[in-house]
């Protein structure tokens, strides 16, 4: 039995549908791996404050200055002359006392350093340090621009279908093949992703 011309037509049209939702389907695949936009953030993060006394070094050095300054008080005056003699209380004061140090070496983008130092009797007496390391971390979040999507399904009034489409951002487009296997139809689709 021959069949008519207007029996090849549907199905020439059918056809075409398939291979225009194939060809939809393959070049939204291919975009969307392609196209996607990034975002960069970064942050800083402190880390755990890591604080230690520093045993004392000795000294790798010890010298005796030739013209030594000390300390001077006034003794006497005689004959509008003042006369001055080395004040040892004084001497012995500034030996005695404890001094003690705090600075912030750096405060920067690596983290923060600051040291506590305390010097008496002309010795370093303590030694201690604080740093809290900032740890810089970046992150990339990609965001596909064009995503392409498949789709099969069954309606209960026995139809099935199988399609494919593609989203741009939120709203995506697509095309299914329905059929029952006696009737066959493209249903095409609008979609939006909330």
């Amino acid at each position: 039995m021959a069949t008519s011309k207007t029996d090849s037509k549907p199905m020439k049209k059918q056809t075409l549908y398939i291979i225009y939702a194939l060809i939809g389907f393959i070049s939204g695949f291919i975009i969307g791996r392609q196209n996607s936009q990034s975002e960069e953030s970064i942050k800083y993060i402190k880390g755990e404050t890591i604080e230690k006394l520093v045993e004392i070094p000795i000294p790798y050095e010890i010298e005796i200055p030739s013209k030594p300054i000390y300390l001077y008080k006034q003794s006497d005056t005689v004959f509008n002359t003042i006369t001055t003699e080395v004040d040892t209380n004084a001497i012995l004061n500034d030996w005695i006392i404890k001094r003690s140090y705090k600075k912030n070496l750096f405060d920067n983008q690596h983290g923060t350093l600051a040291i506590d130092a305390s010097i008496q009797y002309n010795q370093l007496h303590s030694l201690k340090y604080e740093f809290t390391p900032i740890q810089k971390e970046i992150s990339i979040r990609k965001e596909q621009v064009w995503m392409p999507y498949t789709s099969i399904s069954y309606i209960t009034l026995n139809y099935i279908g199988m399609g494919g489409g593609i989203f741009y951002h939120n709203l995506g487009l697509g095309a299914k093949y329905v059929t029952d296997f006696k009737q066959k139809g493209v249903e095409f689709e609008l979609k939006y992703k909330f």
